[in-house]
């Protein structure tokens, strides 16, 4: 895949968080800076922001999972670096279901890639499974 590629995809995945959200009522905001989150959100309720890194998420071989990456290699070199500390949230779009996901960064694994279920596993196990749908705006 080319670069050009990927960050077109990048873009559609961005693009397609900030208009779940916007159509849900929230403001949205883009920074102009170059900075670890893509998207801020204002949560009225609450007085605050929250930043968002968008991902695009893909399925699984067998088709019962999402995968997306939960931390990046900044520079595309080096050691890989976790967003905790930097975003409140991932925001996930998946072209294969047309779905977005809103997860919190603390959801996930700490460094590599987070699996969100789509089907039940073949032996029904219910423990440990973090659903899709759950995180699903």
């Amino acid at each position: 895949m080319s670069g050009s590629n990927t960050a077109r995809k990048g873009l559609v995945t961005q693009l397609f968080v900030a208009l779940e959200l916007a159509e849900m009522g929230y403001e949205v905001l883009q920074p102009l800076e170059d900075l670890r989150y893509d998207l801020a959100c204002y949560i009225p309720p609450k007085d605050r922001f929250i930043r968002i890194q968008c991902k695009t998420a893909w399925l699984s071989k067998d088709q019962s999972c999402l995968i997306f990456n939960t931390s990046n290699m900044p520079g595309g070199r080096g050691k890989r670096k976790s967003y905790r500390g930097d975003v409140e949230f991932f925001g996930v779009y998946s072209s294969d279901t047309s779905k977005v996901y809103l997860v919190p960064v603390d959801d996930v694994p700490y460094v590599s890639q987070a699996i969100l279920r789509l089907k039940s596993t073949k032996n029904n196990q219910e423990k440990g499974i973090t659903w899709a749908k759950d995180y699903e705006l």
